[in-house]
């Protein structure tokens, strides 16, 4: 707890570049050797390879709204109260190789919570999600410790959603330990939580 205290303060203090940009115009950023060293650079996700930006725009920051007891693709999902839609807005502290990775645990985990993903606050979002990340060693193996930081349509912040996942060793580099299945579980708990709180908010 106190590694995830600590962390999370250092994090508030980052710098940001746009979360939604990669997606939304369907351009990939490009890779930087400071991604990884300097920790605080922002990162913006990529599109899916392959995938148009009309494509990309609309399969993760939700381009058009589905309909009813549907998430995209017209892939039908259970009855489940509707929340507002969501925008990512940047990423910070992750190298390109992990933001990679998490648009796409992202994507999936909205699907399955069935939590509407679109562009901007243009778009409709009604709640802005930015993230924080930091990878680090604490003698026993790798940690990956997030912040997501929920804000209304004004940018103000009115929830917090935080924790950490514990990987496998790691000498030198810390995000060298951060595995695609401690990414899919960062993913998945936030997606949880957000419809959690979101659904308790809007009742």
């Amino acid at each position: 707890m106190l590694v995830l205290v600590a962390t999370a303060s250092a994090l508030a203090a980052c710098n940001a570049t746009s979360f939604s940009n990669g997606i939304s115009t369907g351009s990939t950023p490009r890779p930087s050797a400071s991604l990884t060293s300097q920790p605080g650079t922002e990162t913006a996700l990529a599109p899916q390879p392959g995938m148009t930006a009309p494509q990309a725009a609309t399969n993760l920051q939700g381009g058009t709204q589905p309909a009813p007891g549907q998430f995209g693709n017209n892939q039908q999902v259970a009855s489940v109260a509707r929340i507002p839609p969501v925008a990512f807005l940047p990423v910070t502290g992750a190298p390109q190789s992990a933001v990679t990775k998490l648009a796409g645990a992202m994507r999936n985990a909205a699907r399955s919570n069935a939590v509407p993903v679109v562009v901007s606050v243009d778009r409709g979002a009604q709640y802005q999600l930015k993230g924080y990340f930091s990878a680090l060693n604490d003698g026993s193996g790798a940690v990956l410790v997030y912040v997501w930081d929920v804000l209304d349509a004004r940018g103000v912040r009115i929830h917090r959603i935080s924790g950490q996942e514990r990987g496998g060793s790691s000498t030198g580099d810390p995000w060298a330990g951060i595995s695609d299945d401690m990414i899919s579980r960062v993913a998945n708990t936030t997606m949880n939580s957000l419809r959690s709180w979101a659904t308790t908010r809007a009742g």
